[in-house]
């Protein structure tokens, strides 16, 4: 379907079809190389914000057999999140501390060099595969980036010498409950000193239990709050737009690549999208909330323009 869309020059159906792997399997692209691509198009989107959050994550789907697993990182912004970075794992499972650092480095360091960046804080939320006290002490001690992470039940929490289980925290705690724990250390050989938060809201089936460098409830919260700004993201990846879930690549190195355009139109269709929504030219069913997402609005104006002009003209 790809090797279809491209320009017609006359060549051969299997020919366009062989530009499109030989592209796939460039090893001299990867994702690292856009990164400050990415940074530079999220200008206008999160310039005013006082606080950028990192989202990092995790999606794994099966096809033709293979296991397709995918690390990354993105920047969330009004309920979803903007990928900025990524590592596809040649094999099915959770990912390890060395390669969390991996894909963060590269986007911390693009967004503490850009101009429009300075004085913004900027943390990372991530999900319970991702808590590790190593994770927090090497973001707040390399990067003075802040980190906010749900713990697992089997972890422990070690306040004012006494190491407790968090399943034993848990006992006590009822529906609409919360509390704040000062001065902790999450697991019984780490040293690192963090904050943990328990929230069990009403109507949800379990509570969080958050470890961060946050000093107050609210802020814990809020943080952890924009990590599902990720979910919307992998769907449209894997389904909604990009139906990555249905090509017939499963190769590490060439998905990879191939989600360096789709990030590239990813971004440009959320841009497009706000921009109709600030101009007020969307047509919304209810005055109060969105009913389209900003990524669908755009992705419907764009392939308008790409419908109705030419190549050349796009080019």
């Amino acid at each position: 379907r790809l090797a279809d869309k491209l320009p017609d020059d006359e060549s051969s159906d299997m020919a366009r079809r062989q530009r499109v792997r030989r592209f796939l399997s460039n090893r001299f692209l990867s994702p690292g190389l856009f990164v400050r691509v990415f940074v530079a198009l999220l200008r206008p989107l999160v310039k005013d914000a006082a606080e950028l959050i990192l989202v990092m994550d995790r999606t794994e789907w099966l096809r033709r057999g293979q296991p397709v697993n995918v690390l990354d990182v993105a920047l969330y912004y009004r309920g979803r999140a903007l990928p900025l970075n990524w590592l596809v794992l040649n094999r099915s499972g959770n990912s390890s501390l060395e390669q969390w650092k991996q894909v963060l480095t590269p986007v911390i360091e693009a967004l503490r060099a850009a101009s429009w960046t300075q004085g913004k804080e900027i943390d990372v939320a991530a999900d319970r595969e991702f808590a590790s006290p190593k994770l927090s002490e090497w973001l707040m001690s390399t990067f003075r980036v802040g980190s906010t992470l749900r713990m697992k039940r089997s972890e422990y929490i070690t306040q004012a010498f006494e190491s407790q289980k968090v399943s034993h925290h848990l006992e006590s705690l009822c529906p609409g409950e919360r509390r704040f724990l000062r001065d902790c250390t999450i697991t019984q050989t780490n040293l690192f000193r963090m904050n943990v938060a328990l929230y069990w809201e009403k109507g949800y089936e379990e509570p969080w239990v958050l470890m961060t460098t946050h000093t107050s409830f609210p802020e814990t919260i809020q943080t952890y709050e924009q990590r599902f700004g990720v979910e919307p993201m992998h769907k449209d990846w894997k389904t909604n737009a990009f139906d990555l879930e249905g090509t017939r690549v499963t190769q590490a190195k060439r998905i990879e690549t191939l989600l360096i355009p789709i990030a590239l139109c990813y971004h440009l269709c959320v841009l497009e999208g706000t921009r109709k929504e600030n101009a007020g030219e969307t047509i919304r069913a209810h005055k109060e909330k969105r009913t389209t997402g900003l990524l669908l609005v755009g992705l419907s104006a764009l392939t308008r323009v790409l419908r109705a002009t030419s190549l050349a003209r796009i080019q």
